[in-house]
């Protein structure tokens, strides 16, 4: 295994081994950028996904607030009738 010394001569992992703190903190600059653009889209398609997930619930909840009005019609239709029955029967 190499010591770290040994890898300060290698050109391509300078990047790795620098004490310059200009160098240090461009790289931090450049990774920052990075990790901002990777979260950016990863919040653009969490969003795009509530948007197709909202449409689905409001489908959903539209179908059940109907089957619901049906139902309530319906009893109150039973109960109406059972009412007439059984002023009629009286």
């Amino acid at each position: 295994m190499k010591s770290i010394d040994g890898l300060r001569g290698r050109k391509g992992l300078t990047w790795l081994t620098t004490t310059d703190h200009k160098t240090i903190g461009t790289l931090y600059l450049v990774t920052s950028f990075v990790f901002f653009i990777i979260s950016r889209a990863s919040w653009q398609r969490t969003a795009r996904r509530g948007e197709e997930l909202r449409a689905q619930y409001e489908t959903r909840y539209r179908r059940l607030r109907q089957r619901l009005l049906g139902w309530v019609l319906l009893g109150c239709a039973l109960a109406f009738g059972t009412v007439l029955v059984a002023l009629s029967a009286g």
